[in-house]
């Protein structure tokens, strides 16, 4: 089963031993865990997933606007179908979010590394916010926290590993590039269809809110069993990536996971932090 575990304990000098030993077992078993106690006022996880059910119920001509072909920042909306995970459509439509930054005046396309590219501002219509006025505050408010909650994260993590706490942190330097990504996953008739394929996050680690609706699985690594991520009310589901994996020659795991959309008629939203 996957543990929950509560940030207030780590923050404690004198609960922190315990919130370690309990991560790292968690994350030497499965690579997943629910936090809970941390610091992120309700108001702003609420406003963050209002906003972005606001954003989706749009009609698609203004959620075209911010196509992510617009951005060559790889920022924006991709529609239902346009993106695959594992070789396999995924069901669902999404949008990508990063730091809000000038774009890099010295990126030459071609000749620059790719990834220098991806500094620049997010696409705010100026349409959609006159129709979602609370969707651009909302979204930049909710990357900020959890800017902060991953940060706390990060230093438990080094310290589970007998590192100095700030490791990590100053392995990704002071402005760490990240991702959100906001999905809405559309109910269906067929109990099998996959929203998303089987796959492990690609970074460090992942803070995911999701709705009350549910369908996220993870992969137990030794019996591959698939495991129901169940939705808990103010909690994030907390999973490492490969770059942890790596980075601790397999001893902690990146959890293998997907989503299945659900029939219960409703649609299912949720927002993971890379």
């Amino acid at each position: 089963s996957i543990k929950t575990l509560s940030l207030k304990d780590y923050l404690c000098p004198e609960t922190r031993p315990q919130f370690l030993n309990e991560m790292r077992d968690s994350l030497m078993e499965i690579g997943t865990f629910y936090i809970k106690d941390h610091g992120v006022p309700v108001e702003v996880t609420r406003g963050a997933m209002k906003a972005i059910q606001n954003y989706f119920a749009l009609p698609l001509e203004e959620k075209q606007k911010m196509h992510i072909r617009n951005s060559r920042h790889f920022r924006g909306y991709k529609l239902m179908g346009e993106e695959m995970t594992n070789n396999q459509v995924d069901h669902r439509e999404q949008l990508q979010f990063a730091p809000e930054q000038s774009p890099n005046e010295s990126f030459v396309p071609t000749v620059s590394h790719p990834w220098e590219g991806l500094q620049g501002p997010n696409q705010w219509p100026l349409s959609t916010l006159a129709l979602v006025p609370e969707f651009k505050p909302s979204i930049l408010q909710f990357m900020d926290q959890l800017e902060t909650l991953s940060q706390h994260l990060m230093e438990a993590i080094a310290l589970s590993l007998n590192l100095e706490a700030t490791y990590f942190r100053d392995l990704f330097g002071p402005s760490p590039y990240y991702r959100l990504k906001c999905a809405k996953y559309p109910p269906v008739e067929k109990a099998d269809t996959i929203g998303c394929g089987a796959h492990k996050d690609t970074g460090f680690l992942t803070v995911l809110l999701q709705d009350m609706v549910g369908g996220l699985q993870g992969q137990d690594p030794v019996t591959g069993q698939w495991m129901d991520t169940r939705p808990i009310p103010d909690t994030f589901i907390v999973t490492m990536g490969e770059s942890i994996e790596k980075l601790t020659g397999g001893l902690y795991h990146a959890t293998v996971h997907r989503v299945m959309n659900n029939t219960s008629g409703q649609d299912r939203f949720s927002i993971p932090f890379f």
